[in-house]
């Protein structure tokens, strides 16, 4: 199977084209989208469960009923799943598409916002090597400045020289200079 990434809103249009007769809305069919991934980590947590058993002919999680009542104070939404008619046949597609790519914990969401651009990721390599050319421009910048520095104590020496050979003026109280 060719898995396809497409964006919320490629996926209402392909939606739209391959079911004219049924209109639904962008949010309609992220809640739909939600609903499927959260079935899926609900069924894959029950097959990871001790006694559990996966029927590949029927789709569908057979288990003992301490099996299922432990799996219900987890996941209490799993009871569609609990008795013999309930299989869910987009298992193994929805493990191709969410295995490796399914968000879990607290800050996990899915969003309506379109996707903002993102910065392309570095590699180490390409990480060490622009840490190692912005310490060798902060060098410069360093250097730089010392000779900055250098110049004015130069300056301000030649100065000094001119006013008075290192002498500096100070004014007394009754406004007489003193060298």
């Amino acid at each position: 199977m060719e898995l396809i990434f497409l964006s919320t809103n490629a996926m209402v249009k392909e939606f739209h084209l391959r079911n004219k007769s049924i209109s639904y809305t962008k949010a309609h069919i992220q809640d739909k989208e939600g609903q499927l991934k959260r079935d899926y980590k609900m069924l894959k947590a029950a097959r990871m469960q001790s006694g559990s058993k996966w029927n590949e002919q029927r789709n569908m999680v057979e288990g003992s009923p301490a099996m299922w009542e432990n799996l219900v104070v987890t996941f209490p939404k799993i009871k569609k799943f609990q008795n013999n008619k309930a299989s869910f046949p987009l298992y193994d597609a929805l493990g191709e598409l969410y295995d490796g790519h399914l968000v879990e914990g607290t800050y996990n969401f899915t969003s309506i916002e379109s996707q903002c651009e993102e910065e392309t990721l570095l590699q180490i390599d390409d990480v060490e090597d622009d840490a190692q050319a912005e310490e060798e421009a902060l060098q410069e910048i360093h250097e730089a400045r010392d000779e900055n520095d250098e110049e004015k104590d130069a300056r301000d020496e030649e100065e000094e020289a001119r006013s008075g050979h290192g002498c500096i003026k100070k004014e007394t109280r009754k406004g007489r200079t003193n060298a």
